[in-house]
């Protein structure tokens, strides 16, 4: 849970996916660049 909207959500992962950090496919989440996220949360 982190307090967030659900389009709000939906709008971060578009973003994420257009600049190749994250793939998504058939409800799965594919992690493709872990220190990009990494260094979000530090």
């Amino acid at each position: 849970m982190t307090g967030t909207t659900v389009e709000t959500a939906i709008r971060i992962m578009s973003r994420w996916k257009k600049e190749g950090i994250v793939n998504t496919e058939r409800g799965k989440i594919e992690i493709l660049d872990p220190d990009y996220l990494e260094d979000l949360i530090s």
